[in-house]
């Protein structure tokens, strides 16, 4: 590839890997299913970055044409999956419930930050490495966690 390994990025990788280890350690029951989900995100979302890399820097194009481009194939990708995990059985109950407990301005809301976030890794993956990348992702993913619950 076009990344040079580092001994320091290899020790970076390692710190957290240990602390998700050691987070992971307490948990008593380990759900085979949502290891396998994590496992397949992870990989999903490194190839992910990977590829966006390499456009970025072989095409030159910038992060928001990237964006236009990788945005709706994902978006295509994850609507049969969440259909078929997702979908109500009664889509008028969800439909006013959604109206009454979030409506749409917290979807608008919802949809500027998630963008938000999009250009703002895709702009980093313009200037940095992978690792870096792998690294504010998994940040990102834990201030999702906890700012949704």
């Amino acid at each position: 590839g076009s990344e040079i390994f580092l001994w320091s990025r290899f020790r970076l990788v390692c710190v957290v890997f240990v602390g998700v280890v050691m987070a992971v350690a307490g948990e008593a029951r380990c759900s085979w299913v949502g290891l396998v989900c994590q496992v397949t995100s992870s990989l999903c979302d490194c190839s992910k970055c990977v590829l966006m890399k390499r456009t970025l820097s072989h095409l030159q194009i910038d992060a928001l044409t990237l964006l236009s481009y990788y945005a709706p194939f994902c978006f295509m990708l994850l609507v049969p999956a969440a259909v078929c995990t997702e979908m109500p059985k009664n889509i008028d109950t969800w439909f006013n419930q959604f109206h009454a407990n979030l409506g749409l301005p917290l979807l608008a809301c919802n949809a500027v930050v998630a963008f938000a976030v999009n250009i703002v890794t895709v702009q980093l993956i313009h200037v940095t490495d992978a690792v870096s990348i792998t690294l504010f992702c998994i940040c990102r993913d834990v201030l999702i966690v906890f700012g949704s619950g």
